[in-house]
């Protein structure tokens, strides 16, 4: 909820200790994630006894294009070695899983006999090409070796032992070179090209924002908050550039960077659903009867309702982003937790338009209504471009899935701050000029004690 006095914004207690405690997660998340992040350039140790336990070590998934796909391995010492690195597709990943013994187990030699490719990595340094792929296809990696079926256990003195993999697809070139998976094919170019948009863009138009600002009007802490939005975007997006330019070399980038992009999309994420929650259940979007009983507000138990929602969609967030190995905001429905925070996500939506629909019918201005129901139009474009985009993609190729929810989430919500600036910012600035504006507009301010009286 929000109260208007003397032109700016007193949030309730509830939003305000939500928006604190979700700033100190994200710095506490950036501790939490820097170690956990992976890449297509894979370092670790093959364990011999984990992999026994385990029926095989898993080593990670890559995507490859459908044309031609190159694995090269690297171990640092050149003794003597006799594992695997076995490939499956998903299918036959699924299928191996399936594959039981007469006690119930898995079956672990069936399993590594339905591998559609295996690499022996017996010298200290090899490559291995995946010719004539018929079609873009995501590979499990595998590690096995003598002990990994083995009915009797393994020695006990076994070691383990480093490794380097580096998977590569072919580039416009048609050399192996490439490190990004078909999955994250044109991630880089967008990013670029959204970074240079978004700079451009500010050199134009950051000294008109700020003397907008500096005024203090109105509209000036809904300015403040869409300006954070926009700012926070800019950082993440310039970030994930770095990252995808440093990954397209070495094939592991800058996982810090790729981390803070992350969490500069959660805490703007955070923002314009404090915002929206606060403009939709407080004074800002009333009527003048609806003002009236401003303190029946503050008691409301729609508004606990959704500070509850929001709270509990800001854990879950933060419980998927530590505890999942693919953590981005834009494929995190793979995951339970991630199904959650969309189901959390179109509830907020519908309490959001709830609401407005307590609003609308009580407005006999014209222009009130064309400004709620552009308001109601552009939140409901960042609410729900992410959730339509992950239905839409269930029609699409696997390979294509990911690049069309993180691409079009991006711009659809970066398009949904930019309207809602552009919305606010004209009001704003109608509100200074028209001498009209107590007759048309909810609120107007009393020059002589400085304060926000109902319009009649």
């Amino acid at each position: 909820m929000v109260d208007y006095v003397c032109g700016t914004i007193r949030t309730s207690p509830i939003l305000s200790k939500l928006k604190s405690i979700m700033l100190a997660s994200f710095c506490l998340l950036l501790l939490f994630l820097t170690p956990l992040c992976n890449s297509k350039t894979v370092r670790g140790k093959f364990d011999p006894a984990s992999a026994a336990t385990s029926h095989g070590q898993y080593i990670g998934k890559f995507c490859f294009s459908g044309q031609n796909g190159r694995i090269e391995h690297i171990r640092p010492d050149d003794s003597p070695f006799s594992g695997k690195l076995f490939l499956f597709t998903a299918e036959q990943w699924d299928q191996g899983l399936m594959k039981r013994t007469e006690e119930g187990s898995i079956d672990c030699a069936g399993r590594l006999a339905v591998a559609e490719h295996v690499v022996t990595l017996t010298s200290k340094a090899g490559n291995h090409t995946l010719k004539d792929l018929k079609k873009p296809i995501v590979l499990h990696a595998l590690y096995a070796d003598m002990y990994t079926c083995s009915k009797a256990p393994p020695p006990t003195q076994l070691t383990t032992t480093d490794f380097v993999l580096h998977f590569f697809n072919p580039d416009s070139h048609g050399e192996t070179v490439n490190h990004f998976s078909c999955e994250e094919t044109g991630l880089l170019g967008f990013y670029e090209l959204l970074t240079l948009i978004y700079f451009v863009l500010g050199c134009i138009w950051a000294p008109r924002l700020y003397a907008n600002i500096a005024k203090r009007g109105p509209m000036h802490d809904v300015l403040v908050m869409l300006t954070t939005v926009l700012c926070l975007q800019a950082v993440g997006s310039l970030c994930m550039f770095i990252h995808l330019y440093g990954y397209s070399t070495d094939g592991q980038g800058s996982p810090l960077m790729e981390n803070v992009s992350e969490l500069a999309d959660i805490a703007a994420q955070f923002e314009m659903l404090y915002m929206m929650l606060s403009l939709s259940l407080g004074w800002t979007l009333g009527s003048a009867k609806t003002q009236v009983k401003s303190q029946i507000w503050k008691s409301s138990p729609l508004a606990k309702v959704a500070a509850g929602m929001a709270i509990t969609q800001g854990v879950l967030i933060l419980w998927e982003q530590i505890w999942y190995y693919d953590h981005s905001p834009y494929h995190a429905h793979q995951s339970l937790t991630g199904l959650l925070i969309l189901v959390l996500r179109v509830a907020l939506a519908l309490l959001f338009a709830h609401t407005l629909q307590q609003v609308l019918p009580n407005e006999r201005s014209a222009m009130r209504r064309e400004f709620y129901s552009n308001f109601a139009k552009f939140c409901f474009l960042w609410f729900f471009a992410y959730p339509v985009l992950v239905l839409t993609s269930l029609v699409l190729a696997q390979h294509f899935r990911r690049k069309v929810v993180n691409i079009g989430a991006v711009t659809a919500q970066t398009v949904a701050v930019v309207l809602l600036y552009r919305l606010f910012l004209s009001r704003s600035l109608y509100w200074e000029v028209s001498a009209l504006s107590s007759a048309t507009l909810p609120l107007r301010m009393d020059k002589k004690n400085l304060s926000i009286k109902l319009s009649s």
